[in-house]
């Protein structure tokens, strides 16, 4: 049984958000600045986002070759502007890896299921990257978050993996 609901998401429950896959993790906040800046002007820079919880996500995703292959590395890199105030509230950024996936009725995308193991830690040093292992807890702040929205949760097993 999950631990945390999912909340099937819509595009005004927040800014900006994306999922792309990386080959490495970015180490300073000015990579991870660049990394989203180029994301969000690609032309498929759009990653509809399916459901997440304060545990994971399910997004959909460009299928390409190594798409489907599992591993032990988080190699996509899940990012959230919150839209609800407080406006201020930093970005929700995490490092997942593929738990999953499930082929669309669209050719050449794949819903991909997502499973958090790190999230980026905004109070430590401002210019360093810091990430902090949740992959046994889930993020207790997405999960405040998404408590606004908690009348949307799925509690089918759509995608349970």
């Amino acid at each position: 049984m999950r631990r945390d609901k999912r909340i099937d998401w819509t595009n005004q429950y927040c800014r900006a958000s994306g999922a792309l896959r990386i080959a490495q993790t970015p180490e300073f906040r000015c990579d991870l600045t660049s990394l989203l800046h180029r994301h969000s002007h690609e032309a498929d820079a759009e990653t509809p986002v399916v459901n997440v919880s304060a545990s994971g996500a399910c997004v959909w995703m460009p299928e390409e070759p190594d798409i489907k292959s599992l591993s032990g590395e988080p190699d996509i890199l899940f990012y959230m502007v919150p839209a609800a105030s407080p406006s201020m509230d930093q970005p929700y950024v995490f490092l997942g890896k593929k738990m999953g996936f499930f082929r669309s009725e669209l050719p050449n995308v794949l819903a991909v299921r997502m499973h958090f193991i790190y999230e980026l830690n905004w109070e430590k040093d401002p210019s360093r990257l810091s990430w902090t292992e949740i992959s046994g807890c889930g993020s207790s702040r997405l999960r405040e978050y998404l408590g606004q929205y908690d009348h949307d949760a799925s509690e089918d097993m759509w995608f349970d993996i």
